[in-house]
C-alpha cells in the first residue's frame, strides 16, 4: 500500500519484515525439532533392530566370527590337487577313473564307500550313528529351515541371518565335520560332488538306496542362495577355488533344471551367470571333467539364447 504521497508505508513493510524473520525463526525451529524427532526414531530402531538381531542370533557374536574364520580360505587355490588311482579306490571302493558308466548301482556302490570311507578315516561316525546318518539328518535340517532368497537386504537381521546361516541351522560340532572334510579331501571332492548330482537328481535313485530324494525345491532354494544373494556368493567366494568352481556349476544345473519344471519361483536369470562359471571352470587347473563342464555350459549358453529369440 502507498501513502496518499505516493511513498511507502514505512510502519507497513517494517511490519512485513517483523513477520517474515517470526515465520524464518518458527520454521527454523519446527525443523530443528523434526530432525530431533527424527534422529530419535532412527536411533530408538536401529536399537531394536540389534535387540531383535540379538534374540534371534542366540549364539555369540564370537562364536560367529570364528564360523566366517574357519570358513575363510586364506589362500584360494585355482590348481585342483592330483589324485592317484589308488586314492580314488579307497574312497569310492573300485575303479572309477574307467568308463562313464552312470547307472545307479554303481554310483550306490560309490556312495556307501564315501561314507564307509568317512567313518574310518575321520572317524566322522559315532557308536549311534554313521557318518551317512549324520549326513541324512544335515541334510533334513537344511531342508527345513531354507535360508533367504528374497528379501535378504531388507534389514540388518536379514542379511546376518543369511551370512551365518549354516552356523545357525547346522551348529559348531557340525560345521567343523563339514570343514574337515573339505579341507582334508578336496582332491577326491569333484568326483564326490558330481556322483551326489547325477544320484539326487534321480529319483528312482535316491529311492533304491536312501529312502527319499532331497526335494527338488530344496536344492533349487540352495542353488539360488548361492547365485542369487549377498550371503551365499559371499560364502563361495570364501572357499577354495574348486569347491567355488564346483558348486557355481551344480547350482547353475539345478536352476536350469527349476526353470524347466516350472518352479523358478524368484524368477532368477542365469544367463549372466553362465559366463562367470565358464570363465571360473577355465580359469581353475586340475579339474578332471573340466571339458565336460565347459561342453555343458556352452550347451545352457545356446539353450537360452535361442529361447530368447523366440
Amino acid at each position: 500500500m502507498r501513502d496518499p504521497s505516493g511513498g511507502s508505508n514505512p510502519a507497513r513493510i517494517i511490519i512485513v519484515i517483523v513477520v517474515l524473520a517470526l515465520i524464518g525463526v518458527l520454521g527454523f525451529f519446527v525443523w530443528h525439532r523434526f530432525m530431533q524427532w527424527h534422529e530419535e526414531q532412527l536411533s530408538t530402531a536401529v536399537e531394536e533392530e540389534r535387540r531383535q538381531v540379538k534374540e534371534e542370533l542366540p549364539d555369540t557374536r564370537e562364536e560367529i566370527v570364528r564360523w566366517l574364520e574357519e570358513n575363510t580360505e586364506l589362500e584360494p587355490r585355482r590348481q585342483q590337487p592330483k589324485v592317484s588311482k589308488k586314492r580314488m579306490e579307497d574312497v569310492f571302493g573300485e575303479p572309477v577313473l574307467k568308463g562313464e558308466d552312470r547307472g545307479c548301482p554303481r554310483m550306490e556302490r560309490q556312495l556307501v564307500s564315501f561314507f564307509d570311507y568317512l567313518d574310518t578315516k575321520h572317524d566322522i561316525g559315532s557308536e549311534d550313528k554313521a557318518a551317512y546318518e549324520i549326513f541324512e539328518e544335515m541334510i533334513e535340517d537344511l531342508a527345513q529351515t531354507p535360508p533367504l532368497v528374497t528379501g535378504e537386504a531388507r534389514n540388518l537381521s536379514n542379511l546376518l541371518k543369511n551370512r551365518a546361516h549354516f552356523f545357525r541351522v547346522l551348529g559348531k560340532d557340525r560345521i567343523e565335520l563339514a570343514i574337515a572334510v573339505l579341507r582334508s579331501d578336496r582332491d577326491v571332492l569333484e568326483h564326490a560332488m558330481n556322483n551326489f548330482y547325477r544320484y539326487l537328481v534321480s529319483e528312482k535313485c535316491c529311492k533304491e538306496y536312501f529312502g527319499t530324494c532331497i526335494p527338488e525345491e530344496t536344492l533349487y532354494e540352495y542353488a539360488a542362495f548361492f547365485l542369487d544373494t549377498l550371503a551365499g556368493q559371499g560364502y563361495l567366494m570364501r572357499r577354495d577355488a574348486g569347491i567355488r568352481t564346483l558348486s557355481l556349476y551344480y547350482s547353475l544345473l539345478v536352476l536350469d533344471r527349476a526353470a524347466d519344471q516350472g518352479i523358478n519361483r524368484h524368477g532368477i536369470d542365469i544367463r549372466p551367470r553362465i559366463d562367470d562359471a565358464l570363465n571360473e571352470v577355465e580359469a581353475t587347473g586340475g579339474l578332471r571333467f573340466k571339458k565336460r563342464y565347459i561342453s555343458r555350459l556352452q550347451d545352457l549358453k545356446q539353450k537360452y539364447r535361442t529361447e530368447n529369440r523366440r
